[in-house]
């Protein structure tokens, strides 16, 4: 069995490159917003899909997708025709001709990190794959 968290990691990083490079040919950073929700969703299917869960663990991914979904769809609506972030536009005039660089490393990495980690829960619940029922509807009542 392949395991998650190095595929995951693996996804993520080739997640945050391909938006760094679109970031690069647009010229705008504030892109990587809109995907943060969509790298949620793809780190849940990734997982569901190399980890040989039962069929009642599509729980969790579904949730996610319904999640992410609608955050990614909201970000890209909320900035769609808007100029870059300001924050963005300001590291971009602060570092001038190296700003590709200080964005991949202080935007995408940093952030496909904390994405990482952030969704360790999505990556681990394979571990709990019998589950507590009680614990199952509790989380779906919090979701």
């Amino acid at each position: 069995m392949t395991n998650p968290l190095m595929m995951n990691a693996v996804v993520v990083a080739a997640l945050m490159l391909i938006i760094w490079i679109s970031s690069i040919v647009w010229r705008n950073a504030s892109i990587v917003d809109a995907f943060w929700g969509a790298g949620f969703v793809l780190i849940s299917w990734t997982t569901y899909g190399i980890a040989d869960l039962p069929q009642r663990s599509l729980l969790l991914p579904v949730l996610t997708t319904i999640w992410g979904v609608r955050l990614s769809i909201f970000l890209a609506w909320r900035n769609w025709g808007l100029p870059e972030d300001y924050r963005y536009r300001s590291m971009r005039d602060k570092h001038g001709s190296r700003f590709w660089l200080v964005s991949l490393l202080t935007v995408f990495v940093l952030q496909g990190i904390v994405m990482w980690i952030v969704s360790l829960p999505l990556q681990t619940s394979g571990r709990m794959a019998g589950g507590n029922t009680g614990l199952v509807v509790v989380g779906v009542l919090v979701w």
